[in-house]
């Protein structure tokens, strides 16, 4: 009995919506510009919910009201316009509270805009909502989460890109100091193209791996003698210039000038230092 109630009260309502939606609109709801599509824009608000994220619905539209269970977009004339909208937060399987918000933009001409709401999760959790361009592929209101999201991001690669760099430089003063493991693991920098070098640097990891044999480091004469072997002609020219300035190198931490010999490092692009 339960079951058959629901369904003849969900038809009586859906007939209802469907009396209504053929009716015309009350004085003072919105209504459609009268211009071409080519010279209006659509604002859509369909979709529902899925994970996190939802569809409001939109209540009004430059203070005027929408009617409800009716169409899920309408087209709205070019310049600003303000948009009022709410959306459920759930508990279980059931709509538990409904925030209202509202959000100002300014159309173009044949750009269709989406309203939307993204939730840390179903039930909330915090949410923002922003009106996307479709057209242009920009948020032109709200978002303000997004934004900060990627500027966040955008910070952490600069912080990590200035740790790496601090670290690379770290290595070379040590490594022109005459550190022998040093030069052996610039070399390795050099060879691999670490960041925060964008391209591998044979010639110049040559010269390391030629300097740390000298300091020592058994596995680094191997090493370059194997990486000779595969240097173009113009590379070993590269290489052997840059092993000649090897002697020429001078020690960032020494004090008084002191020389150490070791081959000036590549810049963060890979070219020769």
């Amino acid at each position: 009995m339960v079951g058959k109630g629901t369904r003849i009260v969900f038809s009586a309502g859906f007939l209802l919506a469907a009396g209504c939606a053929t009716s015309p609109p009350p004085e003072g709801y919105y209504e459609d510009p009268q211009l071409s599509e080519s010279e209006t824009a659509v604002l859509d608000w369909g979709g529902g919910v899925w994970g996190g994220n939802r569809s409001p619905d939109v209540t009004r539209i430059d203070g005027k009201a929408v009617r409800p269970l009716g169409p899920s977009s309408t087209r709205i004339s070019p310049g600003k316009h303000v948009v009022e909208f709410s959306y459920s937060l759930y508990r279980g399987l059931l709509p538990h509270q409904y925030v209202n918000g509202s959000l100002a933009f300014e159309a173009e001409p044949a750009h269709s805009y989406r309203i939307e709401t993204e939730c840390a999760g179903l039930y909330g959790g915090g949410c923002e909502s922003r009106i996307m361009d479709e057209t242009a592929k920009l948020v032109v209101a709200g978002g303000t989460r997004f934004v900060e999201a990627e500027i966040e991001q955008n910070s952490a690669n600069l912080q990590e890109a200035r740790r790496r760099t601090a670290v690379f430089e770290d290595l070379r003063e040590q490594a022109l100091c005459g550190a022998g493991d040093k030069q052996y693991d610039l070399a390795l920098y050099y060879l691999a193209g670490l960041e925060p070098l964008t391209a591998p640097d044979p010639a110049a990891a040559y010269a390391w791996f030629q300097l740390a044999a000298l300091s020592g480091q058994a596995e680094a004469r191997a090493v370059s003698e194997r990486l000779v072997a595969d240097l173009s002609q113009q590379q070993r020219a590269e290489a052997e210039a840059k092993l000649a300035e090897a002697r020429q190198g001078s020690c960032p931490r020494a004090s008084g000038g002191v020389e150490s010999a070791a081959p000036p490092a590549a810049t963060p692009t890979g070219t020769a230092p």
